[in-house]
């Protein structure tokens, strides 16, 4: 299952990114729209993952994707 949510997790990540562009709003010092330690944006991911009826996941799992997902963009 943990594929399925990262799957899910890139997904929506770009989606995230390209709101974040879109707003282009960083005055506030408020954490990245898609970060794992903004609560809104965990929120929001779990969300999108019950949608496809898949588990929520916790903060340290939602970084843990975060992490990997930023790895492979290197």
């Amino acid at each position: 299952m943990h594929d399925q949510q990262f799957e899910i997790y890139k997904k929506w990540r770009q989606q995230m990114l390209v709101l974040d562009e879109a707003w282009d709003d960083d005055s506030f010092g408020q954490a990245d729209t898609w970060s794992a330690s903004n609560p809104l944006a965990r929120e929001d991911f779990n969300e999108t993952l019950a949608i496809h009826s898949l588990d929520h996941v916790s903060q340290e799992e939602m970084q843990a994707f975060e992490e990997d997902y930023d790895a492979g963009m290197i």
